[in-house]
Order: C-alpha cells, then sequence, then structure tokens
C-alpha cells in the first residue's frame, strides 16, 4: 500500500485525530523514506524540507510529481534534456516521481561538485554505459541541451563542435574530454547547474550542501553512482 493509502490507517493504528494534516502525512512519507534517509545521512530538519518542497511541487497532491508539474515548479525548459533527467527521476516507470525517488534524485543532484555535475550529464547520455560517447550520443546530447534550438545547428556545426570535445580524434567523447570543454565553456552545463541551484536553494541552502558534497566525496569518491550508495 502506497503512503497515501496509508494514510487514515496510520490514524487507526495510534488513535489519534489529525489535527495537522502536514505532519501526519509528513510522519508517513518519512516512514517510507526512513532507510534512505539513513543511508544519505539526512536529519530530521532536512527531512521536513524536502517533504515541504515536494509537497509544494505535487501541485494536485496526487502523491507523485509528474513532468509538468517538474517543469513549472523548478522553471526548467521542456527539452529533450529534462525529460531525460525526469526519466532518471522515475526509476520505477511509473511515469510520476514518488517521494522517495524525489528524495534520491534529487539528494544526487544537489551533492555533487561542478565535475560531478559533469559526470551526471556524462551518464545521462552513456546510453550504453560504456563509459565514452559516441557521436551518435554526443550529437543527441548537444541537441537535447539547446532544446527548442537545436535547429540552429546544422550538420557542420555538430561535426565542428565534435571535433573541439573530441581533442584526441578517435570519434568518441570521454569523461575527461567533456570536462576538459565544460571548463572553457561553462554554459554546456547550465541547464544541470540552475537546476541544482533551484533544488539547493529550496531546500535547505548552499551552506548545507556544500558540507554534504564533500561527506558524500570523502565516502564514496568523486564518481559513484547514486544507486551503488
Amino acid at each position: 500500500m502506497g503512503a497515501m493509502g496509508n494514510f487514515w490507517s496510520y490514524f487507526d493504528d495510534f488513535n489519534v485525530e489529525p489535527l495537522d494534516i502536514g505532519l501526519a502525512r509528513f510522519k508517513i512519507y518519512a516512514k517510507d523514506a526512513k532507510e534512505v534517509f539513513k543511508v544519505l545521512r539526512i536529519e530530521e530538519v532536512a527531512q521536513r524540507d524536502f517533504f515541504d518542497f515536494f509537497q509544494t511541487l505535487d501541485d494536485d497532491q496526487s502523491g507523485e510529481i509528474d513532468y509538468h508539474e517538474f517543469l513549472d515548479r523548478l522553471r526548467l525548459k521542456d527539452t529533450k534534456l529534462m525529460e531525460r533527467v525526469f526519466l532518471s527521476f522515475d526509476v520505477d516507470g511509473t511515469g510520476g516521481i514518488d517521494f522517495v525517488e524525489f528524495v534520491v534524485q534529487v539528494w544526487n543532484i544537489v551533492t555533487r561538485s561542478e565535475p560531478m555535475l559533469i559526470q551526471y550529464l556524462f551518464d545521462v547520455f552513456d546510453d550504453d554505459s560504456n563509459g565514452y560517447l559516441s557521436s551518435t550520443e554526443c550529437i543527441a546530447l548537444l541537441k537535447m541541451i539547446n532544446g527548442e534550438h537545436d535547429e540552429t545547428l546544422t550538420q557542420l556545426d555538430m561535426k565542428s563542435l565534435m571535433s573541439r570535445i573530441d581533442t584526441n580524434g578517435d570519434n568518441q567523447i570521454e569523461f575527461d574530454e567533456l570536462v576538459a570543454f565544460c571548463n572553457y565553456n561553462p554554459m554546456f552545463i547550465e541547464p544541470i547547474r540552475a537546476m541544482q541551484t533551484r533544488l539547493r536553494h529550496s531546500i535547505m541552502g548552499n551552506e548545507y550542501w556544500d558540507t554534504i558534497c564533500q561527506w558524500r566525496i570523502l565516502h564514496f569518491g568523486l564518481k559513484i553512482d547514486i544507486v551503488k550508495i
């Protein structure tokens, strides 16, 4: 039974009246996310911040955030890149992000340094998880980041940009090549950086997440996947 399905049974079990519906709902969601909170070291004040922001995004109070709620509340453009980011949140493929999925993937994004954000972008487009982007995957990345403007990128533009990133000329993009390119072209990762900034400001703030980022790197390293954590 899902979180909202447990809502009234929660009060039956404890024989109390739902005087504070928000607090009661938070307790149910927090119970479902208990193990995630423990593994990711998310303390109670941050748990409540996660919940409050989730409620803000879940406009229809369905218990899940759909794609349009995701875009609207975070002020994100409807691009193929954001479609892929949304799919990375929606792990079970239901078409909506439940609270546990939300906590895991938001934490995954807000606890990243800039090179780790580039790694996130790299992983989103490395469809076959072979550790490099083929020319096809790289072109898909370029088009998706540009969104509605991708028609302005001609084949010649794509080839020229690919050659600038692919410094060793092997017709594939390795992670270090993408990092080097982004260091000189920071606007390339601006959509992901902007999303991270909005999430950080909405939940606990930058100073808090800078500390957790350092903890993540110390305990798990720079490149470990959130699933492994």
